[in-house]
C-alpha cells in the first residue's frame, strides 16, 4: 500500500497547536480568511426549526453586499417553506493584543463577551476586521429567518364558510315533522306537522276558524 504524500496530508492543525504554544509571540491581529454563516430558522411558534453552517470567504475583511444578498437569496427557503429575514448578527471577537491576558483571568466571561455581538443591517456589507489568530474560528455570522405567514389557512376557512350549502326548504320541513300516535276509539295515525312559524292571520284563515 503507498503511504500518502505529505501533500495529501491535512497538517494545518499541526501548525495551529505550534502557534498556540508560542502565544506570546502570536499576538498580533490576522485577517479572516474565512467565517461562519449560520442561518437560524424560526417558526411562526417562535421555535428554532434548523441551523445550518457554512465558510463564507471573506475579501478584503468584508463580506460585500453581493454577496449578502446571495446568501438571503439562497437560504430563504427550507423544507418548502419559506422565510423572510429578520435580523443579522455578528459575532466577533475584536480584544486588542495587549487586552488579551487581562481577558483570560476575567470571571464573568458571558457578561465581558457582550460587546462581541453586534446586530447589523440587514442588507449591507459586513465588516470582519483583523483579529488574534486563536478567535479567527469562533468569529460568525447569524442570518435570522422567521416562518411567512402567507395566510392560506385563514383563505381556505372563508371559503368552505362561503360554500356551505343551505337547507332547502323541504329538509327543513323534513326535520320539523313528526309521527305521532293518538290513543282514541278508531287509533288513527296522524301527522302533525311541527312548523316555526304560526300561520299569518289573513281574512281567509279567520273565516276557516271561526266556521
Amino acid at each position: 500500500m503507498n503511504n500518502p504524500s505529505d501533500s495529501d496530508l491535512d497538517i494545518s492543525w499541526i501548525n495551529e497547536q505550534q502557534r498556540i504554544q508560542n502565544i506570546q509571540n502570536n499576538y498580533c491581529r490576522e485577517n479572516v480568511e474565512e467565517i461562519n454563516v449560520y442561518s437560524l430558522y424560526i417558526n411562526k411558534d417562535s421555535y428554532i426549526d434548523k441551523i445550518t453552517c457554512k465558510k463564507q470567504p471573506v475579501i478584503n475583511n468584508c463580506i460585500s453586499r453581493d454577496s449578502v444578498l446571495g446568501i438571503i437569496q439562497t437560504n430563504k427557503t427550507s423544507a418548502s417553506k419559506k422565510y423572510k429575514l429578520s435580523d443579522v448578527l455578528v459575532y466577533h471577537v475584536d480584544l486588542e493584543p495587549q487586552h488579551i491576558q487581562s481577558f483570560s483571568k476575567t470571571i464573568d466571561i458571558l457578561t465581558s463577551s457582550k460587546s462581541f455581538f453586534k446586530v447589523l443591517p440587514i442588507v449591507d456589507e459586513i465588516s470582519i476586521p483583523p483579529s488574534i489568530f486563536i478567535f479567527h474560528s469562533l468569529n460568525s455570522v447569524f442570518f435570522m429567518y422567521k416562518e411567512a405567514d402567507n395566510g392560506t389557512n385563514t383563505h381556505s376557512h372563508t371559503i368552505k364558510s362561503i360554500l356551505k350549502p343551505i337547507s332547502t326548504t323541504s329538509e327543513v320541513k323534513h326535520k320539523h315533522t313528526k309521527k305521532v300516535r293518538i290513543s282514541n276509539d278508531n287509533e288513527q295515525l296522524i301527522n302533525i306537522e311541527r312548523r316555526q312559524h304560526k300561520p299569518k292571520k289573513t281574512r281567509k284563515n279567520v273565516l276557516s276558524v271561526s266556521r
